[in-house]
């Protein structure tokens, strides 16, 4: 099933448990109602519960959770796997699901450029998902998402892979940096900037790729004339193949030393497919290997070369 369609029905359907609810915890129809929605996809069921919920958000906002409406501002009340979190004017929707997101995980998978949220969809195998229904009168977007965020970063289990904003589509790795992120005053901002060094794919045989190599290599005496000089505040990096086994993957590395076949420096990116190897591991790669090379001034953010980025980049935000 095609991602904008599933998600159109994982939203209608919580529209219309939402005013079941909403209808049975109230017994009026409430003004200021929304559908703002954060996915997180994770490796195994989260096996959420209203106990669990409860204590989680306990010690998220730093009070009580009530296990029953009446007379309460603040509670948890559930249909499994439907959770209902009501925190002062707040009504959010709790969705714990032992199921892959998508119908069809590797259609959807095949769709990203992105390699690490590829892999982190492609490995889920069940979701959470967090939906505000109903808001302070106030409330703008951004405080909305950023209430929606904090509960599903408090309810985030340890193998919480990735999160999507159905809304805007749009998804990231989930980590620390992206939690906190999600948690601030513009929470979306954890989902459209790029806050880990991007590590994007097209086809091996794709033309714009092989020009965008080509050019590097064609230009790499620039690069080598440019790390020779010795110019301060200028930072090398070059993108070329590393092997563990029978897995290859393009990798950046900052540049320390430079001979006639081979470039010494660390790495500058946590590899996906080499396990081996972490960021600012020590590596060596042979020139011939080099498919991209970037020169960074650190002071001004001018950049030269990235060849190969700007065509990654460009199918990134189009596709």
């Amino acid at each position: 099933m095609p991602f904008a369609l599933l998600s159109l029905l994982v939203m209608v359907g919580t529209v219309f448990l939402a005013r079941f609810l909403l209808r049975a915890f109230h017994g009026r129809r409430l003004r200021n109602q929304s559908n703002l929605t954060l996915i997180l996809l994770c490796a195994r069921p989260a096996n959420l519960n209203e106990a669990a919920i409860r204590r989680q958000l306990r010690e998220l906002f730093g009070i009580t959770f009530a296990d029953s409406r009446r007379g309460a501002q603040n509670y948890v009340v559930s249909e499994p796997p439907l959770y209902a979190v009501r925190h002062g004017e707040y009504i959010v929707l709790v969705h714990d699901f032992d199921k892959p997101y998508f119908d069809h995980v590797q259609g959807a998978a095949e769709k990203i450029h992105s390699v690490r949220l590829r892999e982190a969809v492609l490995e889920h195998r069940a979701w959470i998902s967090v939906n505000c229904v109903y808001h302070p009168r106030q409330a703008t977007q951004d405080t909305i998402y950023q209430h929606v965020g904090r509960i599903l970063v408090g309810l985030a289990p340890a193998h919480a892979l990735a999160v999507f904003c159905p809304d805007v589509r749009l998804g990231q790795v989930f980590d620390a940096e992206v939690a906190g992120r999600l948690c601030g005053d513009h929470p979306l901002d954890a989902l459209s900037e790029t806050l880990n060094a991007p590590v994007l794919e097209l086809a091996a045989d794709d033309v714009r790729l092989r020009e965008a190599a080509a050019e590097a290599r064609r230009r790499w005496p620039e690069f080598v004339n440019a790390f020779d000089e010795g110019t301060p505040d200028l930072d090398f990096s070059v993108k070329a193949a590393l092997r563990e086994g029978d897995k290859r993957e393009f990798v950046w590395v900052s540049v320390e030393r430079i001979d006639e076949d081979t470039i010494e420096g660390v790495l500058a990116n946590d590899p996906v497919l080499l396990k081996r190897l972490k960021l600012d591991d020590p590596v060596q790669v042979r020139v011939r290997d080099v498919n991209d090379w970037v020169i960074v001034n650190e002071k001004t953010r001018d950049m030269r070369g990235g060849f190969t980025v700007k065509v990654l980049m460009q199918q990134h935000y189009s596709g």
